[in-house]
């Protein structure tokens, strides 16, 4: 019988090409502001073989989230480049969970990294909410709300800091409301409840909000109270006794008839109607909020 001889041979197998580009971000959490060290630190094909080298233009990009982020560009990779490769530093500005991606040829690749970024200090205060324009003696609506921010405008959470309001000019008649030691619940204190119940003077009235145990303030864009839409007739001074009023001449001093409504807050109204009685003769001017009665 022929013998058979075996026959051995050695393949070499080599990686397919470029699937995934594994990057990492070091450290994997930090502070807004603060720069991440970005590496290329495997590129693996289909089968995760991991290939020697890369040859190829490999570009970076941040999240949608991060519009401000600040990262390396392209970079053009040749054969002597070693893997893994320090690629350059990522800076990322808004807090929560950020991630780098490769791309190449505009298209994202597999291999992403990511980084927990929290809030740096706090920095200002800022109104998310303005106060609107009111009815003398209403609550405020929508509430306003005040939020406290890093420099780049992330919130402050988990945060024991309270606020105090007061409103500019002050010295006016506040009804009810919280005002002093709001606490910052998830990093925005809400104004519940606000009633003003005097109206406001040219230019309306602003909301001043300020840390209470701090220097950080910040006021409202401008807002208008407006007299409510009861009315009352009020005489200032109140007409004197008819003794001593000579028929057909004016009263003096003037009398005055002002409408308000129910906090006192003077009411513009374009016409008015007054009656006498048992005759008598009255002017006035419009519009106006006081008739002066001759």
């Amino acid at each position: 019988n022929p013998s058979i001889t075996p026959i051995s041979t050695s393949v070499r197998v080599v990686a397919a090409g470029a699937h995934t580009f594994r990057l990492g971000l070091e450290p994997t959490e930090a502070v807004a502001g603060i720069p991440l060290r970005l590496t290329l630190q495997a590129v693996l094909d289909v089968f995760e073989n991991t290939l020697e080298h890369y040859v190829g233009i490999l570009s970076f990009r941040s999240d949608d989230h991060d519009p401000h982020a600040r990262h390396p560009g392209g970079r053009m990779f040749q054969e002597g480049d070693g893997i893994p490769y320090e690629v350059g530093e990522v800076v990322f500005v808004t807090s929560g969970v950020r991630t780098m991606t490769p791309y190449v040829d505009n298209a994202p690749k597999l291999g992403t990294a990511s980084a927990v970024i929290r809030a740096a200090e706090l920095h200002h205060l800022r109104f998310v909410r303005q106060p609107p324009d009111a009815e003398a003696g209403q609550v405020l609506n929508p509430t306003p709300e005040v939020s406290l921010e890093d420099m780049y405008g992330n919130l402050i959470l988990n945060t024991e800091q309270t606020i105090d309001v007061s409103v500019q000019p002050e010295n006016i008649s506040v009804v009810s409301g919280t005002w002093a030691e709001i606490p910052a619940t998830s990093g925005i204190a809400t104004l519940h409840n606000l009633v003003i119940r005097t109206t406001s003077p040219t230019g309306g009235y602003r909301l001043k909000a300020k840390l209470h145990n701090g220097s950080l303030a910040v006021e409202s864009d401008p807002f208008a109270i407006r007299s409510g839409p009861t009315m009352h007739l009020i005489f200032s001074p109140q007409v004197p006794p008819a003794t001593g009023q000579r028929a057909g001449q004016p009263f003096e001093p003037v009398i005055e008839v002002w409408v308000v409504d129910d906090h006192g807050n003077q009411v513009n109204r374009d016409h008015l109607v007054l009656a006498m009685r048992h005759g008598g003769s009255w002017s006035s001017h419009f519009p106006a909020a006081c008739l002066r009665v001759f």
